[in-house]
């Protein structure tokens, strides 16, 4: 069992930036990408996985199907999420080998994807990209609460959240990332079509961020356990998601 770790929760919305902030990623290759342009199917079963990164990926269902729909404009396809109260389906990613290629240890990172609610999120938990659960030695996430997108990262010093208060729209594309960079945690919210960009900025101990194995799954669009299957309460997107990626300086 993991040690008691501290938790600093940050929710203040930065100033809002304008076209040029498009695309707010790090520079340099993607250790993992995921787009979902390939191949061209009605039902996901196995997933492209692109990145430097020795990982594969397949869908995980509970009943559910992962379907491939039209992404945002210009962004080829995406993965549309079985809708609330439908049977769950999840797109689990594993490394290939025996090195954590998902684990970014105390280095500089950032996670994130594009998304799409189909209806307005009136719930907590639309998990958009998770490895790792709250009790693990370590944990990144990105989800939805209420229509607001947050992201946490835990590591052997602590823990740390941060929100962007203002709500999505439903059927809008929004590309969401978050950025670990020592004690500092920054989360992105863009909406390409209007160019506008929300972020929210919070500090505090993380530490080293791994797994205990390697073998831990990362999952696009709900909750697995540590077997790589779908959990009870699975927290479903409910939606679309696209353009994937892990980055580890």
């Amino acid at each position: 069992m993991r040690a008691t770790v501290p938790l600093v929760a940050v929710g203040a919305v930065g100033a809002v930036a304008l076209l040029v902030v498009l695309n707010q990623r790090p520079t340099g290759g993607d250790d993992v990408r995921v787009s979902f342009d390939e191949p061209s199917v009605d039902v996901i079963t196995e997933v492209v996985v692109s990145g430097s990164a020795a990982v594969d990926g397949v869908v995980v269902p509970d009943g559910g199907a992962v379907r491939q729909v039209d992404g945002a404009p210009g962004e080829g396809s995406a993965a549309a999420f079985p809708a609330r109260g439908q049977p769950a389906a999840v797109v689990v990613l594993r490394n290939a080998g025996a090195t954590d290629r998902l684990a970014p240890g105390t280095g500089a990172f950032a996670f994130g994807a594009d998304i799409r609610t189909d209806v307005e999120p009136d719930t907590d938990g639309d998990n958009i990209v998770q490895r790792g659960l709250w009790q693990d030695d370590g944990q990144y996430k990105l989800q939805l609460d209420y229509g607001t997108v947050s992201c946490t990262v835990a590591g052997t010093a602590g823990r740390v959240l941060v929100e962007v208060a203002e709500a999505i729209e439903p059927s809008v594309w929004y590309r969401v990332a978050c950025e670990r960079d020592g004690d500092t945690l920054r989360l992105t919210v863009e909406r390409p079509d209007t160019g506008v960009v929300r972020e929210a900025t919070g500090s505090g101990p993380i530490g080293a961020v791994g797994m205990a194995d390697a073998s831990s799954p990362l999952s696009i669009g709900g909750k697995v356990g540590a077997d790589g299957q779908v959990v009870e309460h699975p927290d479903q997107f409910n939606g679309a998601v696209d353009n994937v990626f892990v980055r580890i300086d």
